[in-house]
């Protein structure tokens, strides 16, 4: 993965679709008539996610996404390397919905701290090289509402951005698996989901260009508005596929 400019701070629209995945073979090509790779995977078409998300014993972010609060958080914490060492990057971050508009916040933590932030959150507050603002937000969240460890979401990711608008991304999350949260460890046993479906999600400011309205309409692609965090508790609550 090369390196680049870490983007902390995000504000747009998310539109998620489903797509079976033997047609992403047609699609992916009549993409790049639009769209790049983006640089981030290096010399492989795709990289990995791996989520952490917290809640607490009365999964408040799980029912407030289910019963659809216009206003809502997700509190999660990101690595793109499954087994992460101490100084790899790890992403802290909080996830917005406001009305239709999607706001991300997130900092930079070196995998060191995890342990350190679940045993105590506050403890992060000592190291001032961090946001401050970002954690005290993040440590009031977690603390405020009682939130732990509670489900791990891993995928593969192929991502494209528009060749005259970097701002409009488009990604392909495939390989969907599942695994109930044990602390920091983000190596457990996991439960994979719909290996014969991928989850588009489309990013963007102003409005959807005309060309992929197109390709909405011609691969007649099902929006939702589900999300992977409840997905997970889903397929690990019924052990079975989630039923579309």
């Amino acid at each position: 993965m090369i390196e680049k400019k870490i983007n902390r701070h995000f504000r747009r629209f998310e539109f998620k679709y489903f797509l079976e995945k033997s047609l992403s073979d047609f699609l992916i090509p009549e993409l790049m008539n639009y769209m790049e790779w983006d640089p981030y995977i290096g010399d492989k078409d795709y990289y990995e996610c791996h989520s952490l998300y917290l809640d607490n014993k009365n999964l408040k972010c799980y029912h407030e996404k289910i019963d659809g609060l216009l206003n809502r958080k997700k509190v999660r914490i990101r690595t793109y390397k499954k087994n992460y060492g101490n100084e790899d990057n790890l992403f802290f971050e909080l996830k917005r919905k406001s009305g239709e508009i999607v706001l991300k916040d997130r900092e930079i933590i070196p995998g060191k701290f995890l342990d350190i932030f679940l045993e105590n959150p506050f403890s992060l507050l000592k190291e001032k090289t961090f946001d401050q603002e970002f954690l005290n937000e993040f440590i009031f969240e977690t603390v405020n509402y009682q939130l732990k460890p509670k489900c791990l979401v891993s995928y593969k990711r192929k991502p494209f951005f528009a060749k005259n608008n970097p701002g409009f991304r488009v990604t392909f999350d495939y390989n969907l698996e599942f695994a109930t949260a044990s602390g920091s460890n983000y190596n457990q046993v996991f439960t994979p989901m719909h290996e014969e479906f991928i989850i588009i999600e489309v990013k963007f400011n102003g409005t959807l260009p005309h060309w992929f309205h197109s390709i909405i309409e011609n691969y007649r692609l099902k929006q939702t508005t589900s999300c992977k965090y409840c997905f997970g508790l889903d397929t690990l609550s019924t052990q079975s596929k989630f039923v579309f």
